[in-house]
């Protein structure tokens, strides 16, 4: 059985597409009145799996957006967005 290695341009993405949601998660944060915040890392989640795909979307949208929750003040919501976004992507 042969197994398929992962392609060093597909890690690539991967990271670049997961720096780009955690900055836009990160820079643009509006709180709202039930503990959260608004962000536009949405936008990117979208981008990055109609651009490159189902897996590049879920890994960045998870990662990225829960290294934003763990830089801010909302880091116990960190595994949550983690799977929520994952599973957006």
């Amino acid at each position: 059985m042969s197994r398929k290695a992962l392609d060093p341009r597909a890690v690539t993405t991967m990271a670049v597409m997961s720096a780009l949601v955690f900055v836009l998660t990160r820079v643009v944060q509006v709180p709202t009145p039930v503990v959260g915040y608004i962000h536009l890392g949405d936008v990117g989640v979208f981008f990055s799996a109609l651009a490159f795909g189902p897996w590049v979307g879920a890994v960045a949208g998870g990662l990225g957006t829960a290294l934003a929750d763990v830089t801010s003040p909302y880091a116990q919501w960190a595994i949550f967005s983690l799977v929520i976004h994952g599973l957006q992507g």
